[in-house]
């Protein structure tokens, strides 16, 4: 006997789906049945329709056993509208049974949670039920799209796979994922254009290694940015379908992992040792200074893949580096030793066309009683047979002086004084947001210190600031503090710490000789250049000359 409700706005458990309809019906699956637990079915009948909820525990011990129920009740249905809100429940089987219902005027496919897309495949069984009006889904396939079928409905604002709708996804030449993809949307992903470009964040992407897993098994191939190299992506089946976006260029993933081996291979013994920080960065910075022969004449060039000198990627296998080659080496073994980088362009203030390219790093060593900013610059100090310091490290003002043909975009941190600063800022408000943008790569706890003691958003503003004259004096402040010029005999220890790391086996006689062969050469360089560090090297010299008398 079937059961048969007549009141309105109530759930029943039910037995099995054996059931006198008094309308038209939607049937869905649900996770768990709050007000019936142990339920295998409830009921719900309401003026509009009535509402068959099966407990997915129960479906997915009882698969057979529901279609084969559906199909009959579908078979016996005698209402214009039915609902398959459960995607489970769209089978080739049930859907064949509703185009033999010659009853059946209009079908809802899918659910806000559960999101149906009409293939093309499903849309032909339903297509020889010549009664039906009308078909209202979540999207439709990219073979449907032509087809301009006044029957088929769906909502095309609807977002279904992060903030892209069904049109948007089947047509974007690139698709940008930067957040969490939630796995009702992870379906979806097929929808997506095999020549389509998709860029996956990485650190925004929790989920982003099963997303490139499922991209690629699908045939895409995909770039990731702010990538974080780890085992997983050593597995040759993704060279050639995972393609690296670095700082300068994209790069095949096999390549990526051959530069990080020679990378780290070379920091091995600096990683293990008991250096200072200070110590390992005058390591790297020796690394980089002496790798390649530096050459700047676009003439010596130009008939080359500029890459070929800049690109860490290219640079290892070329013969020399122009500026900006020794600038991304640099900052990528620094970042591997954990030092707060970023790199800095400089423009030519007598010619536009001609730049130059520097690092900023953060250095807090506690042995050295170092904690500020410097600029550091590579190139100049490039000579394969000397050991040069010139530019190891270099106080933001004190680099105005060196190098004053080159000007960077941070003038403020450049400051030397209140009255330089206050005419920066007021003659360029938009400086500090510049300068603030540099700090959250060089010390981001001063920026999250400024941001919880003022309130300030999460991307700070000029208005936030311009009338706020204790951020103002917090960040000038902050500028002092951080212009510190290096003390040349802390210089020359580190050097000496370095080169007894270097060359372990040196005698103290030999060691010290080697650090007076340094010492006098990069007090005798660039005499017109130099003038700061020229001088303090002949400072130390002429120290050395007097205490020995």
């Amino acid at each position: 006997m079937k059961d048969d409700f007549t009141t309105y706005n109530q759930k029943y458990m039910i037995s099995n789906l054996d059931i006198n309809f008094s309308n038209n019906v939607n049937f869905v699956i649900v996770d768990n049945f709050n007000e019936f637990v142990d339920s295998q079915f409830v009921f719900e009948n309401t003026p509009i329709n009535n509402t068959i909820y099966i407990n997915k525990n129960y479906f997915d011990k009882n698969k057979s056993f529901i279609y084969m129920k559906l199909k009959d009740l579908i078979q016996n249905y005698q209402f214009e509208e039915i609902t398959l809100s459960s995607s489970l429940l769209i089978t080739e089987d049930i859907l064949i049974e509703i185009s033999k219902n010659k009853h059946i005027k209009k079908i809802n496919l899918g659910s806000n949670n559960d999101k149906y897309i009409l293939t093309n495949y499903d849309f032909q069984i339903l297509n020889n039920n010549l009664n039906i009006e009308k078909i209202y889904t979540y999207g439709i396939e990219e073979q449907l799209c032509g087809m301009d079928d006044e029957r088929i409905g769906y909502d095309s604002s609807e977002e279904i796979f992060l903030n892209y709708t069904y049109y948007e996804l089947i047509n974007a030449n690139l698709i940008f994922i930067d957040s969490y993809v939630e796995e009702k949307q992870i379906c979806n992903i097929k929808y997506i254009q095999k020549d389509c470009d998709i860029i996956i964040d990485y650190k925004l992407c929790k989920n982003a290694d099963e997303i490139v897993d499922i991209i690629i098994n699908l045939g895409y191939k995909v770039t990731l940015t702010n990538f974080e190299l780890n085992n997983k992506y050593k597995n040759s089946k993704y060279y050639g379908k995972v393609f690296i976006e670095t700082d300068i260029e994209t790069i095949d993933l096999a390549d990526y992992i051959r530069v990080d081996n020679i990378l780290e291979t070379s920091l091995n013994d600096i990683k293990k040792s008991n250096l200072s920080p200070l110590e390992k960065y005058i390591c790297v910075y020796n690394m980089t200074k002496k790798f390649k022969e530096y050459k700047m004449l676009p003439e010596q060039i130009e008939n080359e893949n500029p890459l070929m000198s800049r690109s860490p990627y290219k640079t290892f296998f070329n013969e020399y580096f122009v500026c900006t080659g020794y600038m991304y080496m640099l900052k990528m073994l620094c970042a591997k030793l954990g030092f707060s980088v970023k790199e800095i362009s400089c423009s030519n203030i007598y010619d536009s066309e001609k730049s130059h390219s520097i690092i900023a790093v953060t250095i807090n060593d506690s042995k050295y009683g170092l904690n500020a900013i410097f600029y550091s610059d590579p190139t100049w100090d490039n000579d394969l047979h000397n050991d040069l310091y010139n530019f190891v490290l270099i106080s933001p003002c004190e680099r105005k002086i060196m190098q004053y043909e080159y000007s960077t975009p941070y003038k403020l941190l450049e400051s030397n004084s209140e009255v330089e600063f206050a005419n920066e800022f007021l003659t360029n408000p938009n400086s500090i947001i510049d300068l603030i943008e540099l700090l959250k790569s060089l010390d981001e706890k001063f920026i999250i210190y400024l941001k919880n003691k003022y309130q300030l958003g999460e991307e700070i503003s000029i208005e936030e600031i311009y009338g706020n004259r204790e951020v103002i004096y917090e960040i000038y402040n902050y500028i002092k503090d951080n212009n510190k010029e290096i003390d040349i005999n802390t210089l020359i220890m580190a050097i000496s710490e370095v080169k007894k790391f270097s060359y372990y086996n040196l005698t103290d006689e030999e060691l010290n000789k080697e650090m007076e062969e340094t010492i006098l050469f990069n007090s005798m360089r660039h005499d017109n250049l130099l003038p700061n560090i020229k001088n303090k090297f002949k400072e130390f010299m002429n120290g050395r000359n007097i205490k020995s008398n």
